[in-house]
């Protein structure tokens, strides 16, 4: 059976645990707190297999919220808008495919581009990925982050 245990980033890990524990149940396995003091590695189980990992992510950590974006929103696909190709891709092709999409100038191409690229070899190179997904993807010209994703292996 394959698992993913998260490995959440609290900037403050102390009350993350307690509400977690409080809220939902979980049972704390293991706290590592540093020498300044802050928790910067913790362990929770909730029911026999759950898990999650979690820690201080330090001061160099930019949240959205510490960057004035969102931290939750509602997308909704509105343009219909696709260009399809065969993988994998290269980072030049990637970006001529999403420069064939209605909203190309609303994208941050180049980051968007090379995880395009990433994907279609990763999908060429293990067959037994079934499904992928990260949702949401926000991109910008300075880069990219992943605020969701999962991914499911065939049998």
């Amino acid at each position: 059976m394959q698992s993913v245990t998260p490995y959440l980033l609290y900037e403050d890990c102390d009350a993350a645990l307690d509400f977690l524990a409080r809220a939902f149940g979980f049972e704390e396995v293991l706290r590592y707190t540093g020498e300044q003091g802050y928790v910067n590695h913790a362990e929770m189980k909730v029911g026999r297999e759950g898990r999650i990992y979690m820690g201080d992510p330090g001061d160099h950590y930019k949240s959205p919220k510490n960057l004035g974006q969102e931290t939750c929103g509602i997308y909704v696909e509105v343009v219909g808008d696709t260009a399809v190709a065969l993988a994998p891709v290269s980072p030049a092709e990637a970006t001529a495919l999403l420069d064939e999409l209605r909203i190309a100038p609303l994208l941050g191409r180049p980051a968007l581009a090379g995880i395009i690229s990433r994907f279609s070899h990763l999908l060429v190179d293990l067959p037994e990925l079934a499904e992928i997904e990260i949702n949401p993807l926000m991109t910008s010209p300075d880069g990219a982050i992943a605020m969701d994703a999962r991914a499911r292996l065939g049998v």
